[in-house]
């Protein structure tokens, strides 16, 4: 009985980090990456918890603004957080090999 609860609080644990890191860095470092790509490394890692900030508030306007939305998505909750939250990041993630790889950047507006 001790052993299934020390899993359990283990498996939440690793949920809390994981959750931060998707809340708080990993995509808008991703968006950092991919449109500011001549920051250093402090900035981009401020940028990118900034952007992370943006992008986790963005989901939850989308996923529970009204009551239209909610019953569309499901409303916020932590499966629809997480899976919204990984659809972005994959975009993210794809954009950031395909302008690493191909040497393309992202259009500027006027350009």
């Amino acid at each position: 009985d001790t052993l299934l609860g020390d899993k359990h609080m283990i498996l939440e644990a690793v949920q809390a980090v994981a959750g931060a890191a998707f809340a708080l860095f990993i995509p808008g470092y991703l968006a950092a990456l991919v449109f500011f790509r001549e920051l250093g490394g402090l900035h981009r890692v401020a940028i990118g918890i900034v952007l992370s900030i943006m992008i986790s508030i963005s989901i939850s306007i989308l996923l529970g603004y009204n009551a239209a939305a909610k019953d569309l998505t499901g409303g916020i909750t932590p499966l629809n957080a997480w899976f919204y939250n990984l659809i972005v990041t994959a975009f993210l993630l794809v954009m950031y090999l395909f302008t690493r790889f191909t040497g393309r950047q992202p259009r500027k507006n006027g350009a």
